[in-house]
């Protein structure tokens, strides 16, 4: 089995959320602010990673996602292996329970079954 050293991951969201996983050591961040071209600025964004097979996880704020949910579940429907894309919750608003319930319920879609730590 090899393994391809080249795959990063990317990360797309406001400013917080590209802070920090910048300092968690991710290269690959996109910062998008909320203006009348956020739309059309996340497609682009989205269109180049998606297709970029040096990406093999993109992490994306789930407000963000929104704009964007009909290329997510193109993804998914493909069935490609690469890129994972993960939600991550904005944290406006969201409690620390509603992020587990969140994560969980990835792994149970992802997996197939729920995961206790």
């Amino acid at each position: 089995m090899t393994i391809d050293r080249k795959s990063s991951i990317a990360v797309v969201g406001g400013s917080n959320l590209t802070t920090l996983l910048r300092l968690a050591g991710v290269g690959n961040y996109h910062t998008i602010e909320d203006d009348s071209a956020l739309d059309t600025s996340i497609r682009e964004i989205m269109a180049k990673l998606v297709n970029n097979p040096a990406v093999s996880i993109i992490a994306i704020q789930s407000d963000y996602a929104v704009h964007i949910r009909d290329m997510i579940d193109q993804v998914i429907e493909d069935k490609r292996l690469k890129p994972i894309i993960i939600e991550v919750p904005s944290g406006s608003g969201a409690t620390e329970e509603s992020a587990a319930e969140h994560y969980r319920a990835f792994v149970r879609k992802f997996v197939g079954f729920d995961i206790e730590i």
